[in-house]
């Protein structure tokens, strides 16, 4: 869809009078990149029903680059998947292209994990600035878990307070911040 979408938006600014400039054909021409994680559950062997409540279900995650899913249960961090130290983070992780025509380079870069979740546990979904910090608490003996877990109950501060807080200290990097909490019940 690369392709269809950047002819769109070329044909919009010649539309308007503002067809691309000599400098931004570069970056067009190389197109997007990004990280990717995913995740999926399952209770014996069907897709779950967020209102069909079980025990015990298995998660499935597929990861290119720098997001992290950690996996809590009874205050223990069980699973941090692709990276599992803040040592691990660099300035260049595969990256997905919009410009890979090759599925099979695609699919060298995929990394799998799988584990099961039972109500209680949390999964936390996290871009690298946040994934870097909640690894790095945790080697400082935290448990990072906790205040990512008071985000939505009112008790603890937002996310965005948070992220200004530990840019400010210098515990989390100044780069994109994004967390989804999952709260098995």
């Amino acid at each position: 869809m690369w392709s269809t979408t950047v002819g769109e938006y070329v044909a919009a600014r010649a539309a308007d009078g503002r067809p691309i400039r000599w400098y931004e054909q570069p970056k067009i021409d190389k197109g997007a990149y990004a990280t990717l994680l995913t995740i999926g559950f399952t209770a014996a062997g069907q897709e779950c029903d967020i209102l069909d409540p079980v025990e015990e279900v298995t998660w499935t995650a597929a990861a290119i680059g720098d997001c992290v899913l950690f996996h809590v249960r009874d205050e223990e961090l069980l699973t941090a998947f692709p990276m599992s130290a803040s040592a691990d983070f660099g300035t260049s992780p595969a990256l997905l292209s919009s410009r890979t025509p090759n599925p099979a380079l695609v699919a060298d870069r995929v990394t799998l994990r799988s584990g099961r979740v039972r109500t209680g546990d949390d999964v936390f979904l996290c871009t690298d600035a946040v994934g870097a910090w909640f690894l790095a608490e945790t080697e400082r003996g935290r448990r990072p878990w906790q205040i990512l877990r008071d985000l939505s109950t009112g008790e603890g501060p937002d996310f965005d307070e948070l992220v200004r807080r530990q840019r400010s200290s210098r515990r989390m990097r100044n780069d994109d911040a994004t967390l989804v909490h999952v709260d098995v019940w």
